[in-house]
């Protein structure tokens, strides 16, 4: 199935483009998705800053391993901070 990832802010700069479409197994879900990215297009990120994404999925923040459906588009931003 093939998985539409948008990216945000730093994670953007760090990828050098701002999305990806990713093809998963039928039976993918985040879990697999984020290892997916990690060996391939964010390999170069941080493994701090990878450890501490927020994940949406179809514009919901997610936590955990959803399930992902063919063409859900998931969304990865660094953690939000106030001020």
């Amino acid at each position: 199935m093939l998985i539409t990832v948008q990216y945000f802010a730093s994670v953007r700069e760090a990828r050098g483009g701002s999305a990806d479409s990713i093809e998963l197994p039928d039976d993918a879900d985040t879990t697999a998705l984020l290892n997916a990215l990690r060996a391939g297009p964010l390999s170069t990120l941080d493994d701090a800053l990878f450890d501490r994404l927020l994940v949406a999925v179809n514009q919901s923040v997610v936590s955990g391993a959803i399930r992902l459906s063919a063409n859900d588009e998931v969304a990865l931003f660094p953690p939000m901070t106030g001020g």
